[in-house]
């Protein structure tokens, strides 16, 4: 420069990269979300069975003899006679409470550290609740989803039905509706007069029928027309066969063991049950066909569940129980009827 001192040199300028997502971010779960497959009351059928409470494990219960209940014993009386003599007999029967139970172990380092939206006294009420309700389906089935269980019993083929028999629903010409009608007057026929107010199916076998032509049919008849077959649910069913419920089990359990691959069924399949459930909570001179016996002595259980959780010195581990003191029993085989094989595989 003019006056002699060293020009000021610009600084180079260093280019800098901008920062990048995992500069800024670290990614961890979140912690209002979570997935979870927790199927909701509404897919089983057990927990819509009737409850009896018992104080004990094992006991009798009176049964009325319904041959003598409906046989005609009055007769007319001429002057000055004595009145026709009649009467009636009782049975006995018994049930057995059975103890179920199932334990979830969490180790003390892991039940201390815990990430939101975890949370391991809620994971484990979720699992047991789910696990209480599969395996009281599995144990319905066990009770009333076979031949020979029920006095009236029905099997499907593929065709010329006879005795006993009907055409299965997913074959051409087939006749669901006077199939479970025929039933139903069986159910009535066989415990004494009283009407069939229930009907089980699996979720296979709705589908079935909510596309078939005999159910179809009774809509567009009505002026329908092609909107028909979304208006059959089980609702509308309940009314087409006037019974106050028809239950869709849609419960799904995994039949693999575990590491295995899952190999997924529905609880109830390619059946249907007819028959009369007492709803009304009465226990005295009911003909329910089935009841739910439960266990009250165990303490602070409700219905026959209760969990618990206690921690383990010695091993440092929380672990949570669920025990279950019940058993499915059929206390009227003539109120129900059963229609196997219902579908063609």
């Amino acid at each position: 420069m003019a006056d002699g001192s060293t020009p000021i040199q610009p600084v180079p300028f260093e280019r800098v990269a901008p920062p990048k997502l995992a500069d800024v971010h670290v990614n961890r779960p979140l912690t209002d979300m979570s997935v979870a497959a927790i199927q909701s009351n509404g897919n089983f059928v057990a927990n819509r069975i009737p409850v009896v409470r018992s104080k004990t494990k094992t006991n009798e219960y009176y049964k009325y003899v319904t041959d003598d209940m409906i046989r005609r014993q009055m007769s007319a009386r001429a002057p000055y006679s004595a009145a026709a003599v009649g009467g009636f007999n009782y049975d006995t029967a018994t049930y057995t409470i059975k103890r179920r139970s199932l334990a979830y172990l969490v180790d003390g380092d892991t039940h201390e550290q815990y990430d939101m939206p975890l949370d391991p006294d809620a994971d484990a009420t979720s699992f047991f609740d789910l696990q209480a309700n599969l395996d009281m389906e599995l144990e319905l089935k066990d009770a009333m989803w076979a031949n020979s269980i029920w006095t009236t019993n029905y099997a499907g083929v593929a065709s010329s039905a006879s005795t006993n028999e009907f055409i299965r629903w997913n074959v051409s010409g087939s006749t669901p509706i006077a199939d479970i009608r025929t039933a139903m007057r069986a159910v009535a026929l066989a415990n004494g007069g009283i009407p069939a107010n229930t009907i089980i199916m699996g979720k296979d076998v709705f589908d079935v029928l909510a596309d078939h032509d005999d159910i179809i049919g009774r809509y567009s008849a009505n002026g329908q027309g092609q909107g028909a077959r979304e208006l059959v649910t089980a609702a509308a069913l309940a009314q087409l066969f006037n019974v106050s419920q028809v239950i869709v089990c849609q419960a799904v359990y995994n039949t693999a063991v575990e590491g295995a691959t899952a190999s997924n069924s529905y609880a109830l399949s390619n059946g249907c049950w007819v028959g009369y459930i007492d709803y009304s909570g009465s226990k005295i001179k009911t003909a329910s066909a089935i009841m739910r016996f439960v266990f009250t002595g165990r303490r602070e259980s409700v219905d026959g569940f209760r969990m618990k959780k206690y921690y383990t010195d010695q091993t440092d581990t929380y672990a949570y129980e669920l025990d279950a003191d019940y058993t499915f029993k059929v206390t009227a085989a003539s109120s129900g009827a059963f229609l196997r094989q219902v579908l063609s595989a």
